[in-house]
């Protein structure tokens, strides 16, 4: 009986913790582009698009109508940037680091504008 209770443990644990890795990358499989596919392979890059995925669910759950609005162009703005960088690994990495502080300053009470305006758009880099 305790044999068949640690092992069911055991169980639950493993499961645990490969179910955490596989389920990230899961999005990586059969990726074609080559921005996928440099952001998929490399280990800061994923970071950051976690961390852009999570910004950016937290900012939709919290915002009106009209600041979802400002939130879908600044997420285009940055597919777009973020697809021209190609495989080019700084690219990425700085256009990330740029959608990331745009996200943050879009945050209630962070980076307000003194007239109320809506937060500055992330940044088009120059092909």
């Amino acid at each position: 009986m305790k044999k068949t209770f640690l092992a069911a443990g055991l169980s639950v644990a493993v499961l645990a913790v490969c179910a955490g890795p596989a389920s990230a990358q899961l999005r990586c499989y059969n990726q074609v582009a080559p921005d996928f596919r440099m952001i998929c392979s490399d280990p800061g890059l994923r970071a950051r698009d976690i961390e852009v995925a999570r910004l950016t669910n937290r900012l939709t759950n919290s915002m009106g109508p009209n600041s979802r609005s400002v939130l879908a162009q600044q997420n285009l703005s940055f597919l777009r940037i973020r697809g021209a960088c190609g495989p080019n690994r700084g690219c990425l990495r700085q256009a990330y680091d740029d959608q990331i502080q745009a996200l943050r300053s879009m945050r209630p009470g962070y980076g307000r504008q003194p007239y109320g305006g809506p937060p500055p758009m992330a940044p088009t880099y120059p092909q």
